[in-house]
């Protein structure tokens, strides 16, 4: 039976670029609303109240997958689900996710300790968003890397 353990969300662009994105699109507005010749603070600070409702939160919005982690006996597993629009922009509503099927799969053995375990998913997860078509998108493992060594995972696969 599949224990799911953990969900790691993938975004469409990381935190930065959204940021950078966002000043160069308030930039782009305060140049065309300037009063004088040049653009000023106050032009950006108006650029900025008038785009601010035109960025949300990046949690939420720029989500377009999902990696869920899961056990079953003797194997760690991660399927991805993934947002099947035709064009994935920012602040994209109605997504329509589908199953995209297995990211990865290994065997655990009885030997391995908690810690070669994690090791070992860490590693496997880093390496597969690198090479598969993740590769362009921003994968937030920071949560896992902060919990996942204290999972349990010789408990979940059933290797105790």
């Amino acid at each position: 039976m599949e224990k799911y353990f953990f969900d790691i969300p993938v975004f469409r662009c990381s935190p930065e670029q959204l940021s950078e994105e966002k000043s160069k699109e308030e930039l782009k507005l305060a140049e065309q609303t300037k009063l004088g010749d040049a653009v000023t603070d106050k032009d950006i600070q108006n650029a900025k109240s008038w785009l601010s409702h035109n960025f949300t939160s990046y949690r939420y919005s720029e989500l377009i997958g999902m990696i869920r982690l899961y056990s079953m006996p003797g194997q760690i597993r991660a399927e991805v689900f993934y947002v099947t629009n035709k064009r994935l922009v920012r602040n994209q509503k109605n997504k329509k996710w589908s199953h995209m099927g297995k990211l990865l799969e290994f065997s655990v053995f009885p030997e391995m300790t908690n810690e070669e375990i994690y090791d070992w998913t860490i590693t496997k997860l880093k390496r597969e968003c690198g090479a598969s078509y993740l590769k362009k998108r921003f994968v937030e493992l920071s949560c896992f890397e902060v919990s996942g060594p204290y999972i349990d995972y010789r408990k979940l696969t059933n290797i105790n």
